[in-house]
């Protein structure tokens, strides 16, 4: 059988594309864009055996999207993959399919007791994507397929699932030492398993399953920061800036998702001395011009919440106004997750652009 992905994608193409991304986060064009669709892909629930079909699929059906895609198997199980290696029960919602996990811990004292399972068990979900990945690659004959890590939850969103959250707000007030040394403790555990699937891809991986940017491994690791919203500058500065500096000493830069409103952790990132390669924001909870501070060495991953707010009447028109009304050193990736004649029309139209 031969090459699936080089028979559907084209392989100059695919190499073309990857050349365009890592010269994007070089610095070279204000934008790109990527068109991924959630209605291709497995849902969070979907069974091992199932998956394969469905990526398949999946893949087949994005090669004829615009944009710069590039092929990869996602390793979405939820927002919960980091947290399940340290206990908690988790439960699959009826109508979405998505997971829930309850808390292994109702205290920082129960949490400090916990032992996470070892990176490479079995029965988690990083050795679940990792032989799924190399079941891919067998299937399809390629070399032309990447990989994207777990949920890329950073320590702080961890520790909210593997603690009762109200327990770790708590804590914060009364027990500040215990809760970095509970931080620490799951800081080293999360890299280690972001480094262990970093290693045992190949050197494969481009990012993780959200946000649906490109990255590749060499320049940084994805990292879901959504407490920032939750937390005052103040908490933020003692708790999650330091994660944040050691992250990005570990792995180069960190493109960091969170969809609240954190306008008010702006200067602490900014003067985090972590290296922030892109920030995803929702607009209306966070705004463009929020971001201003970080412009000059940070490329925004922008949203909309269209039935929030009445200034935009789709993504697409914000897109274009972020484009038109911000400075020309503003630079975007427009992950478009809509399947729609103008979100299409959009992507072609930069493609025409160059």
């Amino acid at each position: 059988m031969s090459d699936l992905i080089e028979h559907w994608y084209g392989r100059q193409k695919v190499l073309r594309d990857w050349d365009r991304i890592r010269g994007f986060w070089a610095g070279e064009g204000r934008c790109l864009a990527t068109m991924t669709l959630a209605s291709h892909r497995p849902r969070q629930d979907t069974s091992d055996d199932d998956r394969p079909r469905l990526h398949s699929d999946s893949l087949r059906k994005q090669a004829n999207l615009p944009g710069i895609n590039i092929p990869s198997v996602f390793g979405d199980y939820g927002t919960v993959s980091n947290a399940r290696y340290w206990g908690g029960e988790v439960h699959f919602s009826e109508e979405t399919g998505n997971p829930h996990i309850i808390p292994a811990a109702n205290s920082v004292a129960d949490a400090l007791r916990l032992t996470p399972r070892p990176v490479d068990d079995p029965s988690m979900d990083a050795e679940r994507l990792l032989r799924l990945y190399d079941r891919m690659n067998r299937d399809l004959q390629t070399d032309l397929l990447w990989m994207r890590m777990l949920d890329p939850s950073g320590p702080l969103n961890t520790a909210a699932l593997i603690l009762d959250q109200t327990e770790l707000y708590m804590a914060m007030h009364d027990s500040p030492g215990e809760v970095h040394r509970f931080l620490g403790t799951i800081a080293d555990f999360v890299m280690e398993l972001w480094r262990h699937q970093l290693n045992s891809s190949g050197g494969r991986v481009c990012g993780s399953m959200w946000p649906y940017i490109v990255l590749p491994q060499d320049l940084g690791v994805v990292v879901t920061e959504d407490l920032m919203p939750l937390l005052s500058a103040e908490q933020y500065q003692e708790f999650g800036v330091p994660l944040l500096k050691r992250m990005s000493s570990e792995f180069g830069a960190l493109a960091i998702h969170c969809c609240g409103q954190y306008a008010h952790q702006v200067a602490n990132l900014k003067k985090s001395g972590a290296r922030i390669r892109a920030l995803e924001f929702h607009h209306p909870y966070t705004r463009i011009e929020d971001l201003e501070p970080l412009a000059d060495s940070t490329v925004f991953i922008p949203y909309l919440a269209v039935g929030k707010q009445d200034r935009f009447k789709s993504t697409v028109e914000f897109y274009r106004n972020l484009l038109r009304e911000t400075p020309t050193h503003f630079r975007y990736w427009f992950a478009c997750v809509e399947e729609d004649e103008q979100t299409i029309a959009f992507i072609r139209e930069l493609e025409a652009k160059g």
